[in-house]
C-alpha cells in the first residue's frame, strides 16, 4: 500500500496541474511496484472530488468501504 497525502511545492512557480501530476505519478509509481492499494487522503471538501476520477475507487464512510461515487458526490456537495 501506498499513502499518498498533503504533497508540498510552491503554488507560485509550479506548472498548472503540478498536484495532479505527482498524484498520477505516484498511482503509476505504486502499480509498477506490485502494490495493491494507494490511499489518495479522505474525502471532506468539495474540492476533493478531483480524486474520483480514478478507476476502482473506493471511499469509507465511516462504517465501511464504498464504490457509490454518485453518493460520494452528493455527500461533498
Amino acid at each position: 500500500m501506498l499513502h499518498y497525502s498533503y504533497p508540498f511545492y510552491d503554488l507560485a512557480t509550479a506548472p498548472k496541474d503540478m498536484g495532479l501530476g505527482m498524484m498520477i505519478m505516484a498511482i503509476q509509481y505504486a502499480k509498477s511496484a506490485g502494490m495493491k492499494y494507494v490511499y489518495l487522503g479522505s474525502l471532506q471538501r468539495p474540492t476533493d472530488t478531483y480524486k474520483l476520477q480514478f478507476a476502482g475507487l473506493e471511499w469509507f464512510d465511516g462504517e465501511t468501504w464504498s464504490r457509490d461515487i454518485e453518493k460520494v458526490k452528493k455527500i461533498l456537495k
